[in-house]
C-alpha cells in the first residue's frame, strides 16, 4: 500500500491535470489503488496494478476493450506472483498477444525479462527472453517497437519487487532470428536512477523516468527523440504529466494523442487518460488494416516494406493469405511490394505517401495476387521515374525485373501505360518539375502605318498648334470601328508634323486646315506577323517510352509483344503522381 498524500500535494498538482479524464469506474475503484498502466498499441486490451487482493500486493489485472472497458480479470497466478515479479515490469505489445513481465521465478537470484502468449482466451507458459537481453545482472521493464524488432529495457544493479537502483536504459535490435548485443542509452539520458522507458509507436520517441535533481520529486518523466541518423536529443520534463510524487509508468495507443498515467486522488492511485498537449506529441502512426487475397500456393508470397525516398528496406517476411497489420509513421512515403511465387501472377506494388496531412490514423485495404488474364490491368505504383528524370531508380530495380520476366513468359500482348496524374503546362516556368518545354506557332494579320508627306499652305500668322480632325475609315478585314478622333498637330513652315497617339485603325486619313482640301496623311499596309510562344511542362513520355524499350530489350522481351502509350488522368487521393499500368490484351 501507498502512503497517504497530503491534500497539498492534490493541489499542487490538480493544474497538470487539468486536460484529463478518469478510467472507467469498472477499472477504477474507491478506496483501492490502481496504477502502472500497460495498454495494447491497438487498444484493445489494458493490464494494470491493483492491490484488491487477499494478501494487498500489487497484482497484474487485464480488462478488454469493447465498446468500452470490459469487467477486468486478474490474471492467472502461474506467473502473476507478486512475491517474484517486478511490480511496474509489464508490457503488452501491439495487438495484445503477447505480455512481457519482470520475474526472478524458477529460482534465479536476479530478474530477468519473460513473456507468455495470449491465445485462444488463454495464457500460454512463460518464456525466457534469454541471453543476450539477460545477463546474471537485474533486467526488466521492456518496451518494444511495433514490430518488436527493437527492444529498450532496464539493466540495474538492484531489483525488489517495487523498487530498483543503479538501473540504466539499454536497447538491441532483433537481426537473423536473433538479438544483438544490448547498448547503453547516451549519458544524458542515463542520468540518476532510470526506469520504465517506453518507446512510442513511432519507433523514435522515448519516455523514461528518472529521479535526477531538478524535478518536481521523486521519480519524474521525461522524453527524448531519436533523429535521422541515430542521435538521441536533450531530455524534456513532461510537465504536464508530473507531479511531487513518483511518476514512473505510462502508456498510449498508437494514435498518440492520449496518454494513460496513474495520478494519487486522495488516498488512492487511480488511472487517468491525459491529453498530450501538441509539443509533446510523438509523430503520429497510421494503422493499415489489410486483407491479402492469393490463389491457392504452397509458399508464402514475399513481402518488402520500403522507405520510398531512401530506399531503404523496412521490412522484409513472408506472407500468406489472410487479414493483416501494418504500422507507417507520419512524415514517411512507403512502397508496399508484395511479390509472388507464381511469375504469372500480378505483384502488390502500392505507394502510401504520407509526408501530406494524413486524415485518419486507421486505413483499410484489400491485395488480390491473381493470376493475370486477357483484360487484366494491374498498377504497378512502385515504377516511378526519378523526378526530373526519364530514368528508373534502383529502387525500382525489383519490381522492374519481375515485370520484366512476366511480361517475356505471358503468352500474350502487353500494354505498358506510363500514367501521369499531375500534369503541368505554362508559358512561365512555375514548377522545379517543368523541365520540357514544347514550342507553339501561330500567324496573325498586323498593319504597319505608312506615313505619307504632305504639302500645305498655312497662314504663317495662326498659332503654332491648331485643332485638327482625322476621320478614318474602318477596314473591315480587320474588323475595327470608325472613330472620330481629336489629334494636335504643329505647323512648322508647309510641312505638318503629327503627334498622335490612335485607338482606331483606318485604311486612310485625311486631315483639315480651315477650309483647304483634304489632305492624304497615311494608309495602311497589310502583312503576316509569325508569333513563337514557348511552353514548359512536365510531360516526359518520350523519353520515359525510351528508357522502357531499352530495358524491356536488354531483358529479352520481343518489341512486338509491347505497346507503350501514354495516359494522362485526373489526380486521385491516394494516387501517385506517375506510375506504370500493365494491360493485358
Amino acid at each position: 500500500m501507498r502512503t497517504i498524500i497530503v491534500s497539498l500535494v492534490i493541489l499542487v498538482a490538480a493544474p497538470v491535470w487539468s486536460q484529463s479524464r478518469k478510467l472507467s469506474s469498472l477499472i477504477n475503484k474507491n478506496a483501492i489503488n490502481i496504477s502502472a498502466p500497460s495498454i495494447a498499441g491497438n487498444g484493445s486490451r489494458l493490464i494494470y496494478l491493483s492491490d484488491y487482493t487477499a494478501t494487498g500486493d500489487l497484482s497484474m489485472m487485464m480488462s478488454e476493450f469493447s465498446g468500452g472497458w470490459q469487467q477486468p480479470v486478474e490474471l492467472p497466478s502461474t506467473f502473476n506472483k507478486p512475491k517474484l515479479n517486478f511490480a511496474y515490469g509489464h508490457y503488452l505489445n501491439f495487438d495484445g498477444s503477447r505480455l512481457y513481465f519482470t520475474s526472478r521465478r524458477s529460482g534465479s537470484r536476479a530478474y530477468d525479462i519473460w513473456y507468455i502468449e495470449y491465445n485462444d482466451d488463454k495464457w500460454g507458459r512463460p518464456v525466457n527472453m534469454g541471453m543476450a537481453i539477460n545477463s546474471p545482472e537485474h533486467e526488466g521493464a521492456p518496451s518494444f517497437t511495433p514490430d518488436e524488432r527493437e527492444i529498450y529495457f532496464c539493466r540495474c544493479s538492484n531489483m525488489l519487487n517495487y523498487n530498483a537502483s543503479g538501473c540504466n536504459i539499454y536497447y538491441s535490435n532483433y537481426e537473423g532470428g536473433e538479438w544483438t548485443e544490448p547498448e547503453m542509452l547516451p549519458a544524458h539520458i542515463n542520468e540518476g536512477n532510470v526506469m520504465a522507458p517506453r518507446i512510442m509507436p513511432d519507433g523514435v520517441t522515448l519516455i523514461y523516468a528518472s529521479n535526477k535533481p531538478g524535478g518536481k520529486g521523486k521519480f519524474d518523466l521525461y522524453m527524448s527523440t531519436k533523429s535521422d541518423d541515430g542521435q538521441w536529443s536533450a531530455p524534456r520534463p513532461l510537465d504536464y504529466l508530473n507531479s511531487p510524487e513518483d511518476d514512473l509508468v505510462v502508456s498510449s495507443r498508437f494514435y498518440g494523442n492520449l496518454m494513460l498515467a496513474t495520478q494519487r486522488e486522495g488516498q488512492y492511485d487511480q488511472l487517468f487518460e491525459v491529453l498530450i498537449p501538441a509539443e509533446f506529441k510523438s509523430k503520429k502512426v497510421i494503422n493499415l488494416d489489410y486483407e491479402l487475397i492469393r490463389e491457392s500456393s504452397s509458399r508464402p508470397a514475399k513481402f518488402t516494406l520500403q522507405d520510398w525516398d531512401t530506399g531503404k528496406v523496412l521490412k522484409s517476411t513472408s506472407i500468406d493469405s489472410g487479414k493483416h497489420t501494418l504500422l507507417m509513421k507520419e512524415g514517411t512515403k512507403y512502397h508496399l511490394y508484395i511479390e509472388p511465387v507464381n511469375v504469372r501472377q500480378a505483384p502488390v506494388s502500392r505507394i502510401f505517401d504520407l509526408t501530406e496531412i494524413v486524415r485518419s490514423n486507421i486505413q483499410k485495404d484489400r491485395f488480390e495476387v491473381v493470376t493475370v488474364k486477357s483484360g487484366s490491368k494491374v498498377d504497378l505504383e512502385g515504377l516511378q521515374m526519378e523526378k526530373e528524370s526519364p530514368h528508373f531508380p534502383e529502387k525500382s530495380d525489383k519490381l522492374l525485373d519481375y515485370v520484366m520476366l512476366m511480361v517475356k513468359l505471358l503468352d500474350k500482348d502487353i500494354e505498358l501505360q506510363l500514367v501521369q496524374t499531375n500534369y503541368m503546362e505554362d508559358t512561365i516556368f512555375v514548377h522545379e518539375d517543368m523541365t520540357e518545354t514544347r514550342l507553339d506557332t501561330t500567324y496573325t494579320t498586323v498593319y504597319d502605318t505608312l506615313w505619307l508627306s504632305a504639302d500645305i499652305t498655312a497662314d504663317t500668322s495662326m498659332t503654332d498648334t491648331l485643332e485638327m480632325t482625322i476621320t478614318a475609315d474602318a477596314d473591315s478585314s480587320v474588323a475595327m470601328r470608325t472613330d472620330t478622333l481629336d489629334i494636335t498637330a504643329e505647323i512648322r513652315g508647309d510641312s505638318v508634323e503629327l503627334i498622335l497617339g490612335m485607338d482606331s485603325v483606318g485604311v486612310y486619313a485625311e486631315i483639315y486646315v480651315d477650309t483647304m482640301s483634304s489632305v492624304p496623311l497615311f494608309e495602311l499596309v497589310e502583312r503576316r506577323e509569325m508569333k513563337v510562344t514557348k511552353y514548359y511542362h512536365n510531360d516526359r513520355f518520350e523519353k520515359e517510352a525510351a528508357e522502357l524499350r531499352n530495358r524491356l530489350g536488354m531483358a529479352g522481351v520481343p518489341e512486338e509483344k509491347i505497346r507503350i502509350v501514354s495516359i494522362k488522368e485526373d489526380p486521385e487521393e491516394g494516387k501517385p503522381e506517375r506510375f506504370v499500368r500493365m494491360v493485358v490484351k
